[in-house]
């Protein structure tokens, strides 16, 4: 079950096992909603979004939600992740350069400075604070796999992709009937 993490570090969010989630509730500009509705499509198919893989593994982003409600005039940013919230900030503002990539939508938001999207324009240290003052701790938060790691679930679905080559290939036949293999055999079966 998720735990309260109020006493790890100065993220206040919540926590279960090793993931983290920060939700970050918005108010969007009067008249902004398409604006911000295609920025965070166009987020979804750029190279932030492809960038999410890498980051996935270098430091640990699970998911990253953006909804609009309460008749386009609120905006959910939420994202998980495999650390701590001062480890997964620095190192997420530092791969990205800044809050750019995310103040592309984030600046159709009241809270946001409207010149978020472009580099440079909000530091490192100022994006920092800003997500701190607009997070939201989540009453409760649960993970399915709150103990693997991204770069773990990356690694197993390599090994997967490997072993799967190899119960393809007709040539491990005689391989494959080693007794020491039978674990491996019996979860491929499933």
């Amino acid at each position: 079950m998720a735990e309260d993490s109020a006493t790890q570090g100065t993220y206040d969010g919540s926590r279960d096992g090793m993931v983290s989630e920060l939700g970050c509730y918005l108010h969007v500009r009067p008249g902004q909603a398409e604006n911000l509705r295609r920025a965070v499509r166009e987020f979804a198919t750029s190279s932030g979004r492809q960038g999410m893989v890498g980051a996935a593994e270098k430091i640990g982003v699970r998911t990253l939600r953006g909804t609009l409600f309460d008749n386009d005039t609120r905006f959910l940013f939420a994202t998980t992740f495999d650390t701590d919230w001062d480890t997964y900030v620095d190192d997420a503002v530092e791969m990205m350069g800044g809050i750019a990539p995310w103040g592309k939508f984030l600046q159709y938001c009241e809270e946001v400075p409207p010149d978020a999207g472009t580099p440079g324009a909000v530091g490192n240290a100022d994006a920092k604070e800003l997500l701190a003052k607009v997070r939201t701790k989540a009453a409760v938060y649960i993970d399915t796999y709150p103990e693997v790691s991204c770069k773990k679930f990356n690694r197993a679905l390599q090994v997967l992709a490997a072993f799967e080559k190899v119960l393809d290939n007709p040539d491990a036949a005689e391989a494959l009937k080693h007794p020491a293999l039978k674990p491996l055999l019996d979860q491929a079966a499933e």
